[in-house]
């Protein structure tokens, strides 16, 4: 069963998943994949997360964990 969590900041919604996400790679002992953004801009990715609507330039995963996309940032691919 799962249950629905309500946020009103991302740092409320960052700390909860880290804490999950530390949990399924200590208890379940699975490696955590550190997945850096490839910037697409000429700038050479030197924009802040805010100019891409809080896009993190890295995230952290494991492999089992619950990923829920909320848009197509790549939508030519």
């Amino acid at each position: 069963m799962y249950a629905v969590w309500l946020c009103a900041r991302n740092e409320d919604v960052g700390a909860r998943n880290g804490r999950k996400l530390a949990h399924m790679a200590q208890d379940e002992k699975k490696l955590v994949h550190r997945i850096n953004a490839q910037h697409s801009s000429k700038s050479g990715g030197r924009h802040p997360s805010s100019a891409f609507e809080g896009l993190r330039s890295v995230i952290h995963l494991v492999r089992g964990c619950k990923v829920m996309l909320t848009r197509n940032v790549a939508y030519k691919y």
